[in-house]
């Protein structure tokens, strides 16, 4: 009783007394006082079991099967020590468990371990949602990618990650439209595109565009009428005035910074009064 007993990859500390070859229970749990070959051993130390000589030692002989949980000095006879289950062999055949690890596995006896080198499985099974997890398969990564100026970072993935999932950002404006969007008049919109200083419609501009006729009506008991806004003619001058059926004169005719004419009549119109405005392109 009390003996360290060791049977291929059984092993642990007889309860009993027992005859050879008779069946005896042993303890695989727990601290022990063993015999010890004549080293030095500090606690932490893994030990072996020298089977010729019946003692724990430092000496890699075989499988580490216990840890030293005190110091013991050349000449103690006995060390303190802690039983480890069977661990893996050094070559990797895959026969031993590791108490730390996280996966499962049947060895040659059909007997249930933990694989310390880790445990895969074929692609139909949890590694292919780790995979999808992660955008390995081009089709997450190419139908979350969006044109919305940050495709570059969504997920957390940087541009290469898109370019190999076949996304391209030639839909994306330029720096050079961007900094256009802003417009120079106004809220750029369907009605109202922005205008780059080159715009031939401009005061200056790279001309083109000749003069042009803008009906405008000052309605009855009124004196003053505006029309919409006209990008064409942003920019443009009032050239003349021409009533038509009118009975009072003009007094001013602007045309405004969004292309909309303005005409103020002399007097309150007492039929209403209908004109028509020539403009044209200075820069023409």
């Amino acid at each position: 009783s009390g003996e360290f007993v060791q049977v291929g990859s059984l092993h642990g500390f007889a309860i009993t007394d027992a005859a050879e070859g008779v069946p005896v229970s042993v303890s695989r749990e727990g601290v022990y006082s063993a015999p010890k070959a004549g080293v030095e051993i500090h606690q932490g130390n893994k030990l072996y079991f020298d089977a010729f000589n019946k003692v724990f030692t430092t000496s890699v002989t075989g499988v580490n099967l216990a840890v030293a949980t005190e110091d013991a000095a050349s000449g103690d006879p006995t060390c303190a020590l802690v039983l480890l289950p069977e661990t893996e062999a050094a070559s990797g055949g895959g026969g031993g468990h590791d108490p730390d690890g996280t996966t499962i596995d049947l060895d040659g006896s059909n007997h249930l371990r933990v694989k310390a080198a880790g445990h895969t499985h074929p692609g139909n099974e949890i590694t292919s949602v780790v995979a999808q997890a992660s955008h390995a398969t081009s089709a997450d990564t190419a139908t979350s990618a969006t044109s919305a100026g940050n495709a570059d970072t969504l997920d957390g993935h940087d541009a290469t990650d898109f370019a190999t999932s076949g996304h391209t950002h030639s839909d994306l404006p330029t720096g050079d439209e961007k900094a256009a969007l802003a417009g120079t008049n106004g809220t750029p919109s369907g009605t109202n595109k922005y205008v780059t200083d080159s715009d031939p419609r401009l005061g200056g501009g790279g001309g083109g565009g000749g003069p042009d006729m803008v009906d405008v009506t000052v309605a009855l008991g009124e004196s003053t009428a505006t029309t919409a806004p006209a990008p064409g003619h942003v920019g443009w001058l009032a050239l003349g005035v021409l009533p038509a059926g009118a009975d009072v004169g003009v007094a001013n005719v602007v045309v405004n910074v969004d292309g909309s004419v303005t005409l103020t009549t002399l007097a309150a119109s007492t039929a209403g009064s209908a004109f028509k405005v020539c403009l044209f392109n200075p820069g023409s």
